[in-house]
């Protein structure tokens, strides 16, 4: 199962919950109303870009978005996430997050760039220490 599965039911629920007509809230998130509408049935899939615009145009978060998919993915409402060394974002270990994002981004077309530091085939140049 994807993180992303559900998606149009999840955006069918805030449309819902915000109350206000289908027409104002693609006005607000700045797109078409077509568009919205392809999105809540599932004809089409934002990208994150347009995903943060219709999350603006509802004035949600992404964290809204996120409790309202695992309720429709019937998940288990995550735990509060304890401070730990682990590096988490929105309660998920980044890796996770960050292989999710580099795998829209590459649907999508777009080649991520290499974090500084990645390895990328190449050994770094070791640096003379500048002592004679």
């Amino acid at each position: 199962m994807s993180a992303f599965d559900g998606l149009p039911k999840a955006l069918r629920t805030l449309c819902v919950q915000d109350g206000r007509p289908l027409q104002d809230i693609a006005i607000a998130s700045h797109i078409s109303p077509a568009m919205l509408s392809s999105y809540l049935t599932g004809r089409e899939t934002p990208t994150i870009k347009t995903l943060e615009k219709v999350l603006d145009g509802l004035r949600l978060r992404l964290e809204d978005l996120a409790s309202v998919l695992n309720d429709v993915q019937g998940n288990e409402r995550p735990q509060p996430v304890r401070p730990t060394g682990e590096d988490l974002i929105l309660g998920f270990p980044r890796e996770e997050v960050e292989r999710v994002f580099v795998d829209q981004l590459t649907r999508l077309g777009f080649v991520p760039k290499k974090k500084a530091g990645e390895a990328t085939g190449s050994k770094p140049k070791s640096r003379k220490s500048g002592k004679a």
